[in-house]
């Protein structure tokens, strides 16, 4: 509600100072510190106070990026430097904050609504001929006191 505008009060809570009134759609709770009410409250009918709503577990991020570029080093083994900025899109409404996991490890804890995360790490720069090249795989996850959102994971490799 805008200051200024009426509404019919339907019943009250003492013990905190709302007012219950109706409002398109349905009820509302009207804190009395932004109300004035006029006439007779006395015959109004309590109401209980409603439940602390159930927290819900965060959405998982989408849009999950891993760019990535390798440069070989010759210091002191050869091997790949390899250097990551992950991106995605916050869709949560009600994270408290962000995992990122390497490997499946926790790399680091993020605060909420980031929306990105570099990483520096290195990959051996030969293969064996008839094995797996390397990967390095990268998740990102979103978290509250409810839980844990699904994990996007994207894997990355040099020899790709």
């Amino acid at each position: 509600m805008q200051p200024g505008q009426t509404a019919e009060v339907i019943g009250k809570h003492t013990p905190t100072g709302y007012w219950i009134i109706k409002y398109p759609g349905g009820q509302c709770w009207l804190w009395g510190q932004y109300a004035t009410v006029s006439g007779n409250v006395g015959f109004l009918p309590e109401y209980p106070q409603p439940p602390t709503p159930t927290p819900s577990k965060p959405a998982a991020p989408t849009n999950f990026k891993v760019p990535f570029s390798c440069t070989i080093n010759m210091s002191p083994f050869m091997h790949n430097d390899v250097h990551v900025d992950m991106s995605w899109t916050d869709v949560a409404a009600n994270e408290a904050g962000y995992y990122i996991f390497r490997n499946d490890e926790l790399l680091a804890t993020l605060g909420a609504d980031e929306t990105s995360y570099s990483d520096d790490t290195t990959m051996v720069a030969l293969i064996i001929v008839g094995s797996d090249p390397p990967q390095i795989s990268y998740s990102v996850q979103a978290f509250n006191d409810a839980g844990k959102s699904e994990k996007k994971t994207k894997s990355i490799s040099c020899f790709e």
